[in-house]
C-alpha cells in the first residue's frame, strides 16, 4: 500500500478581543487598549470582538466606525481621529446618569403608551442618542 504524504496547511492565527465591563471608566480604559493595538498594527487583524457592559459601549461605537478606521490606515493617529476623539467628546459633553434621571418624570407617560417600556429602555434610548444616532444593524 502506497500512502502519499499529506500536505500540511499553514495555520493563520485569528485574533479575538474581549472588552470587559465597568461602565464608562471601562470604556475609556478600552480606548487605550484599542489604541495600542492600532499602534502595533494589530487592530485590523482582529476577527472577533466580545464585549460586556462598559466594554460594549466602546466596542459597539468602534465597530460602527471600523471600516472608516481601516480606510484611514488603522494606525494610532487614525484611531484617535476616527474613534477615540469622537467617543471622548460624547462622554465629556454631559452626564449620562443625570440626563437619564432628568427624563424620569416622563417615564409614567411612556409606560402608559407602551406597557413594555422600562428604565432599561430609557437608558438604551439615551445610549442610542449619545453614541449611535439611531443606527440600525442589518
Amino acid at each position: 500500500m502506497n500512502i502519499a504524504p499529506r500536505k500540511v496547511e499553514t495555520i493563520v492565527p485569528r485574533i479575538a478581543l474581549a472588552l470587559s465591563g465597568g461602565g464608562f471608566r471601562a470604556s475609556v480604559f478600552h480606548l487605550g487598549v484599542l489604541r495600542k493595538l492600532a499602534e502595533l498594527g494589530w487592530l485590523p487583524r482582529v476577527d472577533v470582538l466580545s464585549t460586556v457592559s462598559g466594554g460594549s459601549i466602546v466596542g459597539a461605537f468602534a465597530v460602527t466606525r471600523w471600516q472608516q478606521l481601516i480606510e484611514a490606515g488603522a494606525d494610532g493617529q487614525a484611531f484617535d481621529r476616527v474613534i477615540a476623539q469622537p467617543f471622548l467628546q460624547r462622554i465629556q459633553k454631559g452626564n449620562f446618569i443625570l440626563e437619564w434621571l432628568l427624563r424620569s418624570p416622563l417615564w409614567p407617560v411612556r409606560k402608559a403608551i407602551d406597557r413594555q417600556f422600562t428604565r432599561t429602555q430609557a437608558a438604551a434610548d439615551l445610549m442610542d442618542r449619545w453614541f449611535f444616532d439611531g443606527l440600525k444593524c442589518d
